[in-house]
């Protein structure tokens, strides 16, 4: 069951249910509405420095912080408890290694493990057009004489559509 309200801070009737204002909620018709009326009224700020003041080790809901003055320890790389080496396979399976200095890595610093053997096999970056392709077509299977470089997409899907392989 609803009934009707005034908001605090901008007098515009709302509809608040009986539940929320039995837990002391349904005052105001938005947050930016709680918001202003918090940051304007001169009472509720006083008893919040006073409290801040009296309590100083407290958080917000009164409860002592457990992180309050304690440095969390560094939790990446090899010390993370979900480390599994620096390689991670993709949903479309292909293999990714943590090569962070690399020009190809994403955000996370993963690159594909087959651009990377196949750099070191032909000495030189890949361009940004060329494409990897793996002969036998398992993607998983990254020994440099399964990879071939492809000068870009339409190469790789001509060598699909003559094989009659267009699984990529």
């Amino acid at each position: 069951m609803a009934v009707k309200r005034n908001c605090l801070f901008c007098s515009m009737e709302i509809k608040v249910y009986i539940h929320q204002i039995l837990k002391g909620n349904g005052k105001f018709c938005s947050i930016k509405c709680s918001s202003d009326y918090l940051r304007n009224n001169p009472e509720f700020k006083q008893r919040m420095i006073a409290f801040w003041k009296a309590n100083p080790d407290k958080t917000q809901h009164g409860k002592p912080s457990p992180k309050r003055g304690k440095k969390s320890p560094k939790t990446t790389g090899d010390k993370h408890p979900q480390w599994r080496g620096g390689r991670h396979i993709t949903k479309d399976r292909y293999i990714k290694i943590l090569k962070k200095d690399h020009p190809r890595a994403d955000c996370y610093g993963y690159v594909l493990r087959s651009h990377v053997i196949v750099e070191e096999k032909i000495g030189r970056l890949l361009k940004p057009e060329e494409i990897v392709h793996h002969i036998n077509r398992d993607r998983t299977d990254d020994r440099p004489e399964n990879l071939e470089v492809l000068e870009n997409r339409s190469a790789h899907l001509k060598l699909h559509w003559k094989t009659n392989d267009f699984r990529q």
